[in-house]
């Protein structure tokens, strides 16, 4: 249980650490680099999606295989096998991303001549940082199987801090694109070392004895899982990286910039709850009765729907105020697509714990289901409707795809795991405790006109009515938590 506590605590202050660097960097990259070449950044980083292509699904499965196993001779062999499958892959991949550069710029993203010579060291160094990340979430891998999450989180906030301090030095400096290709390169370097050197520490040397008598079973075991995973993966590929594209295509560049910042924000409010939940993952992995799993999944459930009403309580009616201060701006469609994507991606991560059982159970294909509902609908709706809404077609695709996407997994939940009963006394109170907080903040702001007086109220406001709930509530909550145990 401390552990678990000590792996979820350790995510959010990782996230909010991330947070903050990503929020003061963003505004700078708007406006040193304008909105146009931002958005070209922000198709360039689509390149980091080789990791979907190239690493099969095996990080995920030697979590699953580790938990299980323990420190054996049989995880030596899956950790060797699983790094020389990933060499062997990602090396031609990405030569042939490299050989196929003007193309991939000039054709697929469409940018102009001038755009992709601006940006083509850029360009190079995010695929070179890919090898090093790739590799590097093998050992990882390693790390949290073993219950080490907290270490990753800490080397993930030091990537972080080089990753985005070093692309603000560069273009507060003019070194511009390709100072931040050089940021990227030597954060994703400095953090595959560390994550290598401490996987060795707490692991031990890795022994191959006798394994080319059991390379062949191996490889067969690693991919019998992997690949299930690995379609899912791939399919998910074609989400918000497609997103991009058919915005940048069909729309405009400078859109992709706008919907580039709504997407950050919806990444921040993602990593907040699957940092939080994360450690679930291999604890499920490990346990193999039923009931048990059942009972976690539920809980972990119930806890993530408490927290979500503060947390999108405080989103609504802080975004603007945010914005304003954050980017100087209230852009419409930054703001209507941080909104409406981000509430929705907050309301799926209900879904989260289910995921975590369809991956280190035997239900790995099941995944493929939840990412292909999420592509469907999102291409149909962005298809259909980019002509009358533009952008905004954008919006209600994703924002659709996710509900689409809970409602399976919920039905996956019930077939496979175990009924879903909803507490539908203990949901209305959830609903009323949300709406006399909306209320309440909303009353609360309207007298106020600066945007940071605005900010500081609603927050007090917010985190006074829910810690006061929480300390009248205390027992019920950690009888909840403590069910987790």
């Amino acid at each position: 249980m401390a552990s678990l506590y000590k792996n979820s605590v350790s995510g959010v202050l990782q996230f909010i650490f991330t947070s903050v660097l990503t929020f003061v960097s963003i505004p700078l990259f708007i406006q040193k680099l304008g909105i146009e070449a931002y958005g070209a950044f922000s198709l360039i980083t689509l390149l980091g999606n080789l990791n979907i292509l190239a690493n099969l699904g095996l990080n995920v499965s030697l979590i699953k295989f580790i938990s299980e196993q323990g420190k054996t001779q049989e995880s030596n062999y899956d950790i060797i096998v699983s790094c020389l499958i990933i060499v062997s892959v990602i090396i031609p991949i990405s030569t042939g991303v490299l050989i196929g550069q003007t193309f991939i710029l000039k054709n697929l993203m469409g940018f102009s001549a001038a755009l992709a010579d601006q940006v083509k060291i850029l360009y190079l160094c995010v695929v070179l940082a890919n090898i090093f990340l790739l590799v590097g979430q093998l050992f990882a891998a390693v790390l949290d199987s073993q219950q080490y999450i907290y270490l990753n989180n800490i080397f993930q906030g030091i990537y972080s801090a080089l990753y985005w301090g070093g692309s603000i030095a560069a273009i507060t400096t003019g070194f511009g694109m390709t100072g931040i290709g050089v940021a990227i390169l030597g954060s994703a370097i400095t953090w595959s070392l560390l994550v290598t050197v401490y996987m060795f520490k707490k692991w031990g040397a890795l022994s191959g004895s006798g394994l080319s008598k059991n390379v062949g079973r191996v490889i067969r075991k690693q991919f019998a899982h992997a690949s299930k995973l690995y379609s899912s993966s791939l399919i998910s590929l074609f989400f918000e990286p497609l997103t991009k594209i058919m915005v940048s295509r069909m729309v405009g560049v400078s859109e992709v910039g706008y919907l580039e910042v709504a997407y950050k924000i919806r990444t921040q409010l993602w990593s907040l709850v699957t940092k939080a939940t994360y450690p679930l993952y291999p604890k499920i992995a490990l346990e193999n009765n039923r009931v048990k799993v059942a009972h976690l999944i539920l809980n972990f459930q119930a806890l993530i729907a408490i927290g979500l009403a503060p947390l999108i309580t405080l989103f609504v009616f802080l975004l603007k105020d945010t914005l304003i201060l954050w980017i100087g701006s209230t852009n419409p469609i930054v703001i209507s697509a941080a909104l409406w994507i981000s509430t929705t991606y907050l309301v799926g991560t209900i879904a989260i714990p289910v995921y975590y059982y369809l991956m280190s159970k035997e239900h790995a294909g099941k995944t493929l289901w939840l990412q292909s509902i999420n592509v469907v609908v999102n291409c149909l709706i962005i298809f259909s409707s980019y002509r009358i809404l533009g952008v905004f077609s954008a919006v209600l695709g994703n924002s659709l795809a996710i509900l689409s996407s809970l409602c399976l997994s919920l039905l996956i939940q019930q077939k496979y795991v175990e009924t879903v009963q909803i507490n539908w006394r203990g949901f209305g109170k959830l609903v009323i405790i949300f709406v006399a907080g909306c209320l309440l903040t909303y009353t609360g702001q309207s007298y106020l006109q600066t945007p940071l007086l605005r900010l500081v109220v609603g927050m007090l406001i917010i985190a006074f009515f829910y810690s006061t709930l929480g300390y009248f509530h205390a027992p019920q909550l950690m009888r909840v938590y403590n069910r987790i145990k």
